[in-house]
């Protein structure tokens, strides 16, 4: 990935293309096929999806959005995953305790 992040940091300039990028990837780990059965293996997915994430490729917001689409699908073997669960988990506390810090510097700064 070090040699490929650059080009795909480059590629997300917004959740759509993050979004993408997961769909891209998560379409993988869903095949029949050598690749997909060692995506959903032990913890690849999830390491998958915190590496896009730690190296800035994609967003908290566009990995919680492709969870619900993923959620909303027909397949959603991938969230069903221990591990990829708990990363969505610690995702979605992250989110909520940054919206709660937002809205308390807002309405502080507004006294």
């Amino acid at each position: 990935l070090g040699r490929w992040a650059p080009l795909l940091q480059k590629m997300s300039i917004g959740v759509p293309e993050e979004k993408g990028i997961l769909q891209a990837i998560s379409d993988v780990a869903l095949e029949n096929s050598e690749r997909g059965k060692v995506l959903t293996s032990d913890s690849k997915f999830r390491l998958v999806l915190q590496t896009f994430h730690d190296e800035e490729i994609v967003g908290e917001e566009a990995v919680l959005s492709w969870a619900g689409d993923q959620q909303e699908g027909d397949d959603d073997r991938l969230l069903s995953l221990p591990l990829v669960r708990e990363f969505l988990d610690w995702l979605e506390v992250d989110n909520e305790d940054t919206d709660s810090s937002d809205e308390e510097g807002s309405s502080s700064d507004e006294d």
